[in-house]
C-alpha cells in the first residue's frame, strides 16, 4: 500500500487487515521500518499508548533517518510487546519494547531480529512463553550471513526462501504470508506475496513525491 499525505514522506508498505496502520515498509528518504511480535507475559497495568500497527506508519511518514526514527520511537508510549527494526543506508537499530519499557540494540555490520527479546534487560518479560522457533531462525540468519556469497540483492531473496530456520515457513500457524527485500542505498524494494520458495519477488517503484 502506498501513502503520500500532504506534508509527509511518501511511503510504501504492508498493512494486512490493520486499517490505517503498517507492518513495515520504506519511505522516499530511504528509511526502512518493520515490526516483529514478541509473545510476553501480560503487564500488570496497561497505560494508554500508541497501538503497534500505527507506529511504523508514523515513523515512515514523519522521519527521514533511522536515528530520527529511533528518537521518535523512544519518545512514544507503546502499548504492546514488539521488536522494531529501523534502518537507513548508514545506520540500523533494533528497539525491543514492552509496555513502559524500551531497550535499543545496534551493530555495525549485521543486526538480526526475530520474535523474541535479545537485550538482557528484556528477557525477563517473556516469562515462560516459548521462543525456540524464533531463536532458531535468528541463529540461522547468522549462519547464512557468515556463508553469504553472490550479489546481495539475490542473496537476500534466497535467504528468505530458506527452510532450515525456517525463514520460509509452511506451518499452518506460522505460515509466511509475504516477504520483502530493500536496498536502502540504491532505493530498490521488492515484495513476494506468499512463500518465497513458491512465488517470485516483484520489484516495486520506490515511493517518491510526484512533480
Amino acid at each position: 500500500m502506498r501513502s503520500a499525505p500532504s506534508g509527509a514522506q511518501p511511503a510504501l508498505g504492508t498493512n494486512a487487515s490493520l486499517i490505517g496502520g503498517r507492518y513495515g515498509g520504506v519511505n522516499a528518504a530511504g528509511l526502512f521500518v518493520a515490526l516483529h511480535l514478541v509473545r510476553t507475559t501480560s503487564p500488570a497495568h496497561l497505560n494508554p499508548g500508541v497501538p503497534f500497527h500505527v507506529v511504523p506508519r508514523i515513523l515512515l511518514e514523519t522521519c527521514v533517518t533511522a536515528r530520527e526514527a529511533l528518537d521518535r520511537l523512544l519518545a512514544m508510549p507503546l502499548m504492546h510487546s514488539f521488536n522494531y527494526v529501523l534502518a537507513d543506508s548508514q545506520e540500523f537499530f533494533a528497539v525491543e519494547a514492552f509496555p513502559g519499557i524500551q531497550r535499543v540494540r545496534e551493530e555495525r555490520e549485521m543486526l538480526s531480529t526475530t520474535n523474541h527479546y535479545q537485550h538482557p534487560d528484556m528477557i525477563y518479560y517473556q516469562g515462560r512463553r516459548k521462543s525456540s522457533n524464533s531463536r532458531r531462525r535468528n541463529e540461522r540468519l547468522h549462519e547464512l550471513w557468515s556463508e553469504r556469497k553472490g550479489a546481495p540483492w539475490q542473496w537476500a531473496q534466497s535467504l528468505l526462501a530458506d527452510h532450515a530456520g525456517p525463514m520460509c515457513n509452511h506451518d499452518r500457524h506460522l505460515s509466511t504470508l509475504w516477504s520483502m527485500v530493500a536496498d536502502l542505498s540504491r532505493h530498490r524494494v521488492a515484495y513476494c506475496m506468499g512463500r518465497p520458495c513458491e512465488a517470485p519477488f516483484v520489484e516495486m517503484e520506490w515511493p517518491a513525491k510526484r512533480p
